[in-house]
């Protein structure tokens, strides 16, 4: 539960962080249609779920929580506290003319296929990552021992 609370938090934070200076109303305006028209809220609700369905399956102990953890996610991660967040985010990062350009590659064929597939790509690239780690868990416990014992022996040494 820690590891989840952190990672939102950690989100959060580094999204506040990210958009703390402030874009110009013409760019936020375009952000804010950019994210209309890429289907960014079902996404980042897709993505709530998604994220409660990851750490469920690492912490299965945690599996009668989970009306717990949805309704916390409903509650507080509501679109009405993501949306402007995101939008200047966007607008930081995007020039007003960038996001125009967003908007018109978004609302073509293309672009509507990828608002669609992107979110199931990169859970499927996050499952890819986390398989690869998994399959080298026990290198990174031994890599973890090995430093353990260095710092053990290095507190243990005497001093200059």
């Amino acid at each position: 539960m820690r590891m989840l609370a952190s990672l939102i938090v950690g989100c959060l934070l580094a999204t506040q962080a990210f958009a703390a200076d402030t874009a110009s109303p013409s760019s936020l305006k375009a952000a804010t249609e950019l994210l209309q028209v890429m289907g960014a809220r079902q996404a980042s609700e897709q993505g709530t779920t998604s994220m409660i369905d990851s750490l469920l399956k690492a912490q299965p102990m945690m599996q009668p929580y989970r009306d717990v953890f949805t309704q916390w996610a409903t509650q507080y991660l509501t679109w009405q506290q993501i949306e402007p967040q995101m939008a200047a985010l966007y607008a930081k990062a995007f020039t007003a003319a960038e996001l125009q350009d967003l908007i018109r590659f978004y609302e073509s064929p293309t672009g509507r296929k990828a608002a669609r597939v992107m979110p199931g790509l990169t859970k499927q690239a996050m499952q890819i990552g986390t398989g690869i780690a998994q399959a080298h868990l026990p290198e990174l416990q031994q890599m973890i021992k090995d430093r353990a014992a260095e710092l053990q022996k290095q507190k243990a040494a005497p001093g200059p």
